[in-house]
């Protein structure tokens, strides 16, 4: 006959055994699976530190790369404006010279004049014309009514030249020289002005 006591106790020491064989596999895949885990995690939070170590690197870069452009874009434009400033008080000067009532002894001839504010209108509307990119609209229009205004006061003194060379009556020579004179001291001054301070 079948010893139940046996059995049964037989397989309550197995299951306890299982029992226990079970439980320490169970703490022993826990730890591993916790150790993969982490290293996993630790992994993870290295790639991500380097990632966004290149990623703020790449950030400096694009950064110092476009304040370098804006800078070297700021130098560029100061020289352009100081170039321009340079030919516009000198296209003025040489204008005013030529269109000067009074005229000194020793002075270059009113036709040597002619010539240098021609020349010196000249080279002001090529640069200008040339760079007027580095400037505001609202300036470009004030740069280009400037020149306008020099034109059209050196064209007017050529008519004046013309009226000495040919004897006109000297009233309306003198009329006209006098317009010439007050274009350019009354008119082109505010203009300027409206550059200098834009």
């Amino acid at each position: 006959m079948i010893d139940w006591n046996t059995v049964i106790t037989t397989i309550v020491a197995s299951s306890t055994i299982s029992v226990i064989v079970l439980a320490v596999f169970g703490f022993v895949a826990k730890s591993i699976f916790t150790q993969l885990l982490s290293r996993d995690i630790e992994k993870f939070k290295s790639n991500r530190e380097i990632e966004l170590e290149r990623f703020r690197a790449d950030l400096q870069k694009s950064a110092f790369e476009h304040q370098t452009r804006y800078q070297s874009l700021h130098v560029k434009r100061a020289e352009v404006i100081a170039e321009l400033y340079s030919l516009l008080v000198q296209a003025e000067k040489d204008a005013n010279s030529l269109a000067n009532p009074f005229q000194f002894s020793g002075e270059p001839s009113q036709e040597e004049k002619s010539s240098q504010a021609w020349k010196s209108g000249k080279a002001l509307y090529e640069f200008f014309e040339k760079n007027r990119i580095y400037f505001k609209p609202e300036i470009c229009e004030r740069i280009a009514t400037f020149l306008e205004g020099l034109n059209d006061a050196l064209v007017d003194f050529n008519s004046v030249l013309d009226a000495l060379s040919h004897q006109y009556d000297p009233k309306e020579r003198t009329k006209k020289w006098v317009e010439v004179w007050e274009k350019l001291t009354k008119e082109l001054p505010p203009i300027k002005a409206d550059i200098e301070n834009g």
